[in-house]
């Protein structure tokens, strides 16, 4: 018998260099609108131990009243790696044979040390090559992957499923964005406090992504040498700019300006395999609590910029969650994206 009336409940979290971010999505079957819980916990210092990162996961999830014993887990960083690969028709045994056989073409870890897993995206004629299979190649390290299950399992959750800080925001964008302009490139940014994750989409699925290694400690880190102050001084006057200081916003411009420079390298890179140019560019992120970061990127990128929105996508648990999700959406996307 079908109960109709029976939750779903899906948990996410978002274990960053700066936070642990969690999002919660309880539905029935006949409520199109999931309700949400949300939280985060910032971590206590900028290279906390084994033990402070689990303790921050133990207080993310208290923080949402409710029981978790699963969660699903979204990785990233320099031990996770997306490759995107061309191969000829064939059927799924032997692209795994054909990826072994490449593996050093295109991954610089070695085959021993890492979990990898595959997906076939979309069907491309090539001019020359006739028809080719484009393949989602993801990797992640064995050591690191052991490492982050283990802060889990200290904080008394298990994993369901692992997947990329990449896959989170596809799944996150896909599902507050479901009406996208058909055959046209979007650009998914997500500027966290070490990396910022690329993601290039076209009709809904990744065609390219790449982490650059950028994110709000940069700019921390130049403030405090233009400014000959500490790294927490600088970051309180990061925190505090509202666009008055000319110096603050010279510092940031350039640092934003080393940031677009990477951007623009991957979009002529694209123009050139694909023929096309982005046309939107999505930002999301812990870093765009900066003042003006947005009409800072707009004049350098010379591109339409759009923030993410979620209205009127979800009830809310309570109030405290509904304000939490108003105040820190940016922080929460690739959270959502693995609730999903």
């Amino acid at each position: 018998m079908i109960n109709f009336f029976q939750k779903y409940r899906k948990v996410g979290i978002d274990v960053g260099s700066y936070s642990v971010k969690v999002v919660v999505l309880e539905k029935e079957l006949l409520n199109k609108r999931p309700v949400l819980s949300c939280a985060i916990e910032y971590l206590p210092s900028r290279n906390p131990t084994p033990f402070q990162v689990s303790e921050s996961i133990r207080n993310a999830l208290k923080k949402l009243n409710l029981p978790v014993s699963k969660v699903n887990v979204s990785l990233g960083g320099r031990e996770v790696v997306t490759r995107y690969i061309y191969f000829p028709l064939m059927p799924r045994s032997e692209i795994i044979n054909a990826l072994r056989l490449e593996w050093d073409k295109h991954v610089s870890f070695k085959l021993e040390e890492v979990i990898w897993d595959f997906q076939p995206l979309d069907i491309v004629n090539d001019p020359v090559k006739g028809k080719q299979m484009l393949v989602l190649l993801v990797v992640a390290k064995k050591e690191f992957l052991d490492q982050q299950i283990h802060l889990l399992k200290e904080a008394n959750i298990e994993p369901d499923i692992i997947e990329t800080n990449m896959i989170s925001l596809v799944n996150a964008f896909n599902f507050l964005y479901p009406s996208q302009p058909r055959h046209s490139l979007i650009a998914l940014m997500n500027i966290g406090e070490l990396v910022t994750n690329l993601i290039i989409l076209k009709d809904g699925m990744p065609r390219f992504s790449r982490n650059i290694l950028f994110g709000g400690q940069d700019i921390t880190h130049l403030i405090a040498q233009k400014k000959h102050i500490d790294f927490l001084k600088a970051q309180e006057v990061k925190h505090s700019f509202k666009g008055e200081d000319q110096q603050i916003s010279s510092i940031i411009n350039n640092g934003l300006e080393s940031l677009a420079n990477e951007i623009n390298l991957s979009f002529e890179y694209l123009k050139e395999e694909l023929g096309e140019q982005v046309e939107t560019i999505y930002i999301c992120g812990g870093s765009l609590h900066l003042y003006g970061i947005e009409k800072f990127l707009r004049e350098i990128l010379q591109i339409r910029i759009e923030t993410w929105k979620s209205d009127e996508k979800f009830y809310f648990a309570s109030d405290n969650f509904r304000k939490e999700w108003e105040e820190c959406f940016f922080e929460l996307v690739v959270a959502l994206g693995s609730a999903l």
